[in-house]
């Protein structure tokens, strides 16, 4: 796989690892992946080495992204991304199925925001970055994982380019379970996506020119 290669410096960014540099910067993206509960490391690994899926060092010099603790590298978190033929929601959301067979192409991009420092120094760099990989890779939809929390930087990813933008979470955050029928309900559910869309809303007044454009993530049923 041909990896672009970008030059280092104060800003933050986020860099690809190939394939061949994975042992030397794997400790370096091990602690971040660690503090995702549940996340099998084993197979993480596995499955980067046999370059199915590709790692992503979030990195900056700059000390304000670690809230000024000493660090002796420049690595602040980790992305990892998959590329699937077909887009990787599971079985029991069937509803989804309609949804594309109206795209122009079924092949994907999963990002995984697995841990980082700051995002909002970094995202924008990831969103430019990110981009450009899926065009290489032919990739038209894009499935976010990541916190709950930061379900908020999915819009910055929305572009003409993309067919579809979902967002769903890689780990149950505990204070928010809800049971529904002796389970999760399924918007906390660890795979779970929804597709983020395009909403216009209006402002409490009388003007139309008032009208703004937000985006919302949606089942699609």
């Amino acid at each position: 796989m041909v990896v672009t290669k970008y030059p280092l410096d104060n800003r933050a960014q986020i860099l690809p690892v190939p394939t061949e540099m994975f042992p030397k910067l794997w400790p370096y993206a091990r602690p971040w992946l660690k503090r995702i509960p549940g996340f099998d490391m084993t197979e993480c690994r596995n499955r980067l080495l046999l370059g199915e899926d590709m790692l992503w060092m979030i990195c900056s010099r700059d000390q304000l992204l670690t809230n000024h603790h000493p660090r002796t590298h420049p690595y602040v978190g980790a992305i990892l991304t998959s590329v699937f033929r077909k887009p990787p929601y599971p079985p029991k959301q069937k509803h989804m199925n309609d949804w594309f067979k109206r795209v122009r192409s079924r092949r994907t991009l999963r990002v995984h925001l697995a841990e980082a420092c700051n995002p909002c120094y970094w995202i924008e760099n990831a969103v430019e970055r990110l981009t450009q990989y899926a065009k290489e890779q032919k990739c038209r939809n894009l499935f976010i994982q990541g916190k709950m929390i930061w379900r908020a930087y999915a819009p910055k990813f929305w572009g003409p380019y993309w067919d579809t933008v979902a967002f769903g979470r890689d780990r149950v955050v505990r204070h928010e379970r809800k049971r529904k029928k002796g389970g999760l309900c399924s918007m906390n559910r660890v795979g779970y996506y929804r597709i983020l869309q395009p909403v216009y809303k209006m402002l409490k007044t009388s003007y139309a020119s008032n009208q703004y454009l937000k985006f919302e993530l949606k089942d699609c049923k």
